[in-house]
């Protein structure tokens, strides 16, 4: 924004989000030991993941967010001395959706967890997870609920 040199310099800046939203399916852990001759490994893996849609049958809503900061600046004359202030508000319009599935985070997200939107589980239980359930052969059996 121009200002007079005098009152120092003011920028203002908007920031326009878009999330797509995330794919995701029903995945649980299945124990094929029972199933499949070891071919050699020391340890086999005790659970693999099955899933019982397709990887990408559900999607979260998309998002868009918008932020708006402003920035003034001003020099004191004082050894190149300098006064900042920032003031940012975010999600203006106080848009709010799930978008992260799992928790976790992007590598450089600088996010950890589930965010502000919280989380779905997606992880079904199996035999593997709550004894209780009845054991199923994932290369032959349909599961079933229940």
């Amino acid at each position: 924004m121009p200002v007079p040199d005098v009152a120092g310099r003011v920028s203002v800046s908007w920031l326009q989000v878009f999330n797509s939203g995330s794919p995701y399916g029903a995945v649980g852990y299945v124990d094929t030991r029972p199933y499949v001759t070891n071919p050699g490994y020391v340890n086999p893996p005790s659970t693999v993941d099955y899933y019982f849609t397709a990887r990408d049958a559900f999607r979260m809503a998309s998002l868009h967010q918008s932020d708006v900061s402003l920035n003034y600046a001003k020099r004191l004359g004082i050894k190149k001395s300098e006064v900042f202030f920032r003031g940012t508000v975010l999600n203006v319009f106080s848009r709010d959706e799930l978008t992260n599935f799992a928790g976790g985070a992007l590598p450089g997200s600088g996010q950890t967890g589930c965010g502000t939107s919280g989380c779905i589980n997606t992880t079904v239980q199996t035999n593997a997870n709550a004894s209780s359930l009845a054991r199923f052969n994932p290369f032959t059996d349909t599961p079933v609920e229940g």
